[in-house]
């Protein structure tokens, strides 16, 4: 399992409303601990050690929370963005950290689940893919995703398609297992690219996309209404923090 991860922390979060005005999504509230807090101690507890975190909006405000990781007994490094990159772009600028990693989780800052990341990993004989993605159900989602239950491979990725297809999809999580060479298809500092648009396409063409099927729960807190259900429903999650 990779030692080292990713958390993806540079949104605007523009439909929180007011909530964001003075405080950037990732340090919300969700029961005693903020949104990041639980998404790295989920990290922790499947071995990560270190982390790196890139910022945009108010990002010193989450890097003065967090501060270099000792009070998690793990290291955290930064990077701030001059203007979004998407999700793709903006990790280039964390290739020197990630190069030596035989694989690394990035994980959206807005995620919450107590989802066991171990079970994102690559077989010792699959030599060919360079990614695996969780996946959950929603029909609400703007992801189509079409697993092949056998093989694992990803066949279909529709990323807000304007016309919804039809059949057995599922939707992207936002949370992604990559090895080092994925470094490949993000050629292109400070130029806006995003995995599920441009990423993940080129990918599936060559069958290096994997997916795995999330087993607990999980909230995108992305807009008010959801972050009032992630806290109702908090005491739910299996949270080890």
């Amino acid at each position: 399992m990779s030692k080292r991860a990713i958390i993806l922390a540079a949104g605007q979060g523009t439909r929180m409303g007011d909530l964001t005005e003075q405080l950037p999504k990732p340090l919300l509230k969700v029961g005693q601990y903020t949104i990041i807090e639980y998404i790295i101690h989920n990290l922790i507890n499947c071995g990560i050690q270190e982390i790196g975190i890139n910022l945009f909006h108010q990002g010193q405000k989450i890097e003065q929370y967090l501060g270099d990781g000792s009070r998690f007994n793990i290291k955290i490094y930064y990077h701030y963005e001059i203007e979004l990159l998407g999700t793709a772009g903006s990790l280039l600028h964390f290739k020197d950290f990630l190069k030596d990693q035989d694989s690394f989780i990035v994980h959206y800052g807005d995620i919450l689940t107590d989802q066991n990341l171990k079970e994102l990993s690559f077989s010792k004989s699959d030599t060919q893919s360079i990614s695996n993605i969780f996946l959950h159900h929603n029909p609400n989602s703007n992801s189509f995703i079409k697993l092949n239950h056998k093989t694992k491979l990803i066949e279909e990725f529709h990323e807000r398609p304007k016309i919804k297809p039809q059949g057995d999809y599922y939707a992207n999580s936002g949370i992604y297992l990559f090895k080092p060479n994925i470094f490949e298809q993000i050629k292109h500092f400070d130029q806006v690219q995003d995995f599920a648009k441009d990423i993940f396409p080129i990918l599936l063409q060559k069958r290096q996309v994997l997916g795995t099927l999330i087993n607990s729960k999980r909230i995108a807190i992305d807009n008010i209404q959801r972050l009032e259900k992630a806290r109702k429903e908090i005491s739910d999650f299996n949270f080890q923090v």
